[in-house]
């Protein structure tokens, strides 16, 4: 049970990769494949790295601070659109 415990703790320290990896996993691996030919384990040594690395981007430049912004976004369209 304790390594779970450090498995789920991993999001609360480099924040939610998740959507970005689902983002940017299949154009990265596309993108590999067409300038390299790379079997299935160099795919997959070259492109996981680069997907977490673009996940951790997008979450820390884009999606956190969307969200932070989520809640007066939707105050102001409640103002001007009746729901």
């Amino acid at each position: 049970m304790m390594a779970w415990n450090g498995f789920s703790s991993i999001g609360e320290k480099f924040g939610d990769v998740s959507y970005g990896t689902y983002i940017y996993g299949f154009p990265i691996q596309q993108l590999l494949l067409h300038y390299f030919q790379l079997d299935v384990i160099g795919l997959l040594l070259v492109s996981l790295p680069l997907t977490l690395l673009f996940g951790y981007l997008s979450w820390h430049l884009v999606e956190k601070h969307a969200l932070a912004k989520k809640k007066s976004i939707y105050l102001q369209l409640k103002k001007h659109i009746p729901f």
